[in-house]
């Protein structure tokens, strides 16, 4: 399962985000809250003659001013708490992506380290 990231940040499109961030990150939920909100997408039943498609219709396309498209996932899933597990380690895994001093103080403990040795 792979990270959402531009939901990952909190915003999109100077629009807060309503919805948790693990809910957000792995696309189970609308990132604003909005309920049986739908606009544009794929058409579900493709025609394969032509002139069929007018017949069968399509979805109809009425974005809201947010700019944040329509979720298109299952809002009622419940993931499993091994998948929120691997969330969490991941997101510490990201805030940690750039400390150079891999917890420590500049490698401080690696020299007096070295020092006994």
């Amino acid at each position: 399962m792979g990270w959402n990231t531009a939901y990952a940040t909190g915003t999109v499109n100077a629009r807060a985000r309503v919805t948790t961030p693990f809910r957000a990150v792995n696309n189970s939920g609308d990132f604003l809250g909005r309920v049986n909100y739908s606009s544009g997408g794929p058409n579900p039943t493709n025609p394969s003659r032509p002139g069929y498609g007018r017949l069968i219709g399509n979805i109809w396309s009425r974005p809201d001013a947010s700019g944040v498209p329509a979720s298109s996932c299952n809002v009622k899933f419940v993931a499993d708490s091994s998948e929120y597990t691997k969330f969490r380690k991941q997101q510490s895994n990201n805030r940690n992506y750039n400390d150079v001093s891999q917890g420590g103080y500049n490698n401080s403990a690696y020299s007096n380290l070295m020092r006994v040795r």
